[in-house]
């Protein structure tokens, strides 16, 4: 089950709880709660829990909490711009998934690897892994996955310059992770912010600035409601070039 967002107050918690633990397993638990929350709102304080959580690993092995502390370190990486950093658990991820995890489980990480695939350019890896999630899932359907994978889909294409088929992508993705009415886990609520974020690359590049202004600004309001603070900063920089680009130096700064 994939977490949803944590209150203030129990994230507080659990962090005293840590604090006065000793138990190594007990720690692991609560290091991979705190981690999976806090890679999308707190980057710091996730490479300190996953400090933690290696130099306990490195003693009491557990193939469970190894794979999270990949994912989750790789998600770090990505996010600090270190791809090939990220790369390197990913594949170690993919290594434990491919042995023993279930097929959603690989689904979700060949998605998560193709995004750090497009950040490092090798479009052909990324199209790969695509096709490897999408083969599982015409057996395995799931739509939330699918709607993460289309919205991969949407910046491959965006990276080959095709606007229009990748707004197409975008805008599908968009709608199926949006026309829920159920509460959306913490990860799909931040592959939503990715998605918009490209439909407002789209338009920017296509030169429809106030369908771009749109888009960037419904990504800012949406991470500062959910408190996502790992991109914040690069979101607010995409509506402020945005702005400029209509010309609006007052909203822009």
């Amino acid at each position: 089950m994939e977490a949803g967002i944590i209150k203030t107050s129990t994230l507080k918690r659990l962090e005293q709880q840590l604090a006065k633990q000793e138990d190594h397993y007990q720690k692991l638990i609560l290091i991979d709660q705190l981690s999976g929350q806090y890679i999308y709102t707190n980057i710091q304080k996730a490479q300190k829990l996953l400090s933690e959580q290696l130099e306990i690993l490195r003693e009491h092995k557990d193939p469970d909490f190894k794979l999270n502390f990949h994912l989750h370190t790789a998600y770090v990486e990505n996010q600090f711009y270190n791809y090939f950093l990220a790369e390197i658990h990913f594949k170690e991820a993919i290594k434990i998934i491919e042995d023993r995890g279930d097929v959603k489980q690989q689904v979700e990480v060949y998605i998560d690897y193709a995004g750090t695939c497009i950040n490092l350019e090798n479009l052909d890896l990324a199209t790969h892994f695509l096709d490897k999630a999408h083969k599982l899932l015409e057996t395995f359907p799931d739509w939330r996955l699918q709607a993460r994978a289309t919205g991969r889909e949407g910046y491959l294409h965006l990276h080959y310059s095709n606007y229009t088929k990748a707004t197409e992508l975008f805008l599908e993705a968009e709608k199926k992770l949006s026309a829920k009415e159920e509460v959306l886990p913490l990860k799909d609520l931040y592959f939503l912010t990715l998605i918009r974020s490209g439909l407002g690359k789209v338009y920017e590049h296509n030169d429809d600035l106030e369908k771009s202004v749109r888009w960037y600004l419904e990504v800012v309001n949406m991470c500062e409601l959910i408190n996502m603070r790992s991109r914040l900063s690069w979101h607010y920089l995409n509506v402020g070039n945005a702005y400029l680009s209509m010309q609006d130096k007052a909203s822009a700064e």
